[in-house]
């Protein structure tokens, strides 16, 4: 099998079987226009993981096999850098419900040194600040 041409860069993946699900956000009538993830050239996504729409990943994340990071109605969403997000975590958010931080909304703000461990769901809006530990099977949902 030769190398792919125009493979995702973003992704450090060794393996040339399979990439991860990368994809601009689908238009619909919550969310019309089209974002592209933005993640790190230093990050690590595993190729059966999913990443879609407005997403910043920084330099340094980990993102396990079997992750959903969805954001395709409640977005943007922000994972800060040399951060953990394990096996079967999924990341979504409500639509039109943000959190602030500085001066910028956010459907789900993950920040630096934070573990998301096995199973955990973060459904949005919600802030995890930096150097925190979300245990396995986790829910973290914000009823507005």
């Amino acid at each position: 099998m030769g190398e792919k041409k125009g493979s995702n860069a973003s992704s450090n993946n060794q393996s040339h079987c399979f990439e991860p699900f990368i994809s601009p956000n689908p238009i619909t009538s919550l969310n019309p226009v089209q974002r592209f993830p933005k993640i790190d050239k230093t990050a690590f996504v595993s190729q059966f993981s999913s990443v879609i729409g407005d997403v910043t990943i920084r330099n340094n994340v980990y993102v396990a096999p079997n992750v959903s990071i969805r954001a395709d109605e409640g977005t943007p969403f922000y994972i800060g850098s040399n951060s953990n997000i394990q096996d079967g975590v999924i990341l979504h958010g409500l639509f039109n419900k943000r959190i602030l931080v500085g001066t910028n909304g956010y459907s789900i703000f993950i920040g630096n040194e934070v573990t998301i461990a096995h199973g955990a769901i973060v459904h949005g809006p919600c802030y995890i600040a930096d150097k925190v530990f979300v245990s396995f099977n986790s829910m973290f949902i914000r009823q507005l």
